[in-house]
Parts: structure tokens; sequence; C-alpha cells
């Protein structure tokens, strides 16, 4: 079966967050995961990316309009 989670994660900038993410995602054992309007500053996309799931080789994020950078996204493993 596979374990999958969607999460209005709202202020991905915070390392609190992304830890709370990144546990929950170690604890449950989720292989899928859906992250919404997460408000992302443009600055931080790429330490966001790197940080938050490390060891997943699937990612897709696209941009919001209106939202200085959004980063909803998926992700695999």
């Amino acid at each position: 079966m596979i374990a999958i989670a969607v999460w209005n994660v709202r202020g991905l900038n915070s390392i609190a967050h992304r830890h709370a993410v990144a546990q929950l995602v170690r604890d449950r054992g989720i292989q899928f995961v859906g992250l919404l309007e997460t408000r992302v500053r443009r600055s931080n996309v790429q330490a966001v990316r790197a940080g938050l799931l490390p060891n997943w080789p699937g990612l897709m994020t696209m941009p919001v309009r209106g939202v200085e950078s959004g980063l909803p996204g998926t992700s695999w493993r």
C-alpha cells in the first residue's frame, strides 16, 4: 500500500515547518506528498528544495501567480 499525504503547510521559509514536514514523512512512511500554499520566498526556494526531502528523486513544483514565490508541489520516492 502507498502512503500519501497532502498538507496545506503555509510557511516553508520557517525551518521549524520544514522539520515538521520531514518528520511527518519519516514517521508515517509517506511515499508521495503534496504541499500546498507553501509561501516560499524566491531567495529561499533552492534551500527549501534541497533541505526538505533531500533523498527523494522526484520533485515537481509550480509557480503561483500573485505570490512572491509559491512552491506548491509534489514529491515522491
